[in-house]
């Protein structure tokens, strides 16, 4: 028997979703077995051509379709979310069961207005071994996590996500919402579900590189230090890369595909992209 713990605040969570079918179902099923309740779900949906609606509706989701990129969609879902706090999840994500108490304990006493969430990639192939190792390194350092968990007054305070931006927008949110307010972090994960396929993660890289020059433009030094840099301590990596020397090869591999896709979005692709 599943035993919740029944809260007095209301928790929305948003999905934005576009042909999403492969793995919505378990991220809502993740987010119905929930330790905690109320919960509110809604999911937008750019108009996507398989059963991702379907599955929406057969799972209670509140639908709503409309185009545009994820910063739109989700200031979308803001505006129907009734919580007091919002999740903002991906479609391709899974919760562990206390996420959600975790982060109501942390917000609710008055510890924090923001939790991170700590995420691992799940998956099989030396790409998501590198995206794994990358998830792990960081996961000391703070400054390198963005909440996922926020209180929903402050957030909708600071305007929601820049919708001009299609590359960073959570962390310039996280930017503009940390003058407000400490963040926390919880215990329990986000499981990522993440495809070994080297050809669409360049693709993405190059489109990250292209849109940032928006990004870099609004935040100067800062931005560029938090994207271009590496972003583990040179003592946690040389630790982890003698526990797990095959991941840490991966690890490299990976970020070396990410600046070169990067920087050819960043120098090439810019008059299009930004």
């Amino acid at each position: 028997m599943r035993v919740r713990h029944l809260g007095s605040v209301l928790v929305s969570v948003i999905i934005p979703t576009h042909n999403s079918g492969d793995h919505l179902d378990e991220c809502l099923q993740s987010i119905g077995y929930q330790d905690y309740a109320p919960v509110q779900v809604i999911v937008v949906d750019d108009y996507s051509s398989d059963n991702t609606a379907a599955i929406a509706k057969d799972r209670g989701a509140k639908l709503i379709q409309m185009s545009g990129n994820v910063s739109k969609a989700r200031n979308c879902g803001l505006a129907e979310a009734t919580g007091q706090y919002v999740l903002i999840l991906d479609s391709d994500q899974r919760l562990e069961r206390s996420v959600i108490s975790e982060c109501i304990g942390l917000t609710s006493s008055g510890v924090c207005q923001a939790v991170i969430i700590p995420e691992e990639s799940i998956g099989s192939g030396a790409l998501i071994s590198g995206l794994a190792f990358e998830k792990k390194i960081i996961s000391t350092e703070k400054a390198q996590e963005i909440p996922r968990f926020f209180d929903a007054g402050a957030i909708k305070m600071i305007g929601g996500y820049d919708e001009t931006l299609r590359f960073g927008e959570d962390w310039d949110l996280y930017i503009r919402l940390s003058v407000r307010g400490s963040t926390g972090r919880c215990s329990a994960k986000i499981l990522h579900f993440e495809e070994d396929d080297l050809g669409r993660f360049v693709k993405k890289y190059i489109s990250y590189g292209g849109y940032s020059r928006r990004l870099f433009k609004k935040h100067g030094n800062d931005a560029a230090t938090r994207f271009l840099t590496p972003t583990p301590s040179l003592d946690r990596f040389l630790h982890e890369l003698m526990s797990d020397p095959l991941s840490a090869s991966s690890y490299l591999f990976m970020r070396i595909v990410k600046a070169v896709a990067f920087s050819y979005g960043y120098f090439f692709y810019f008059r299009q992209k930004s």
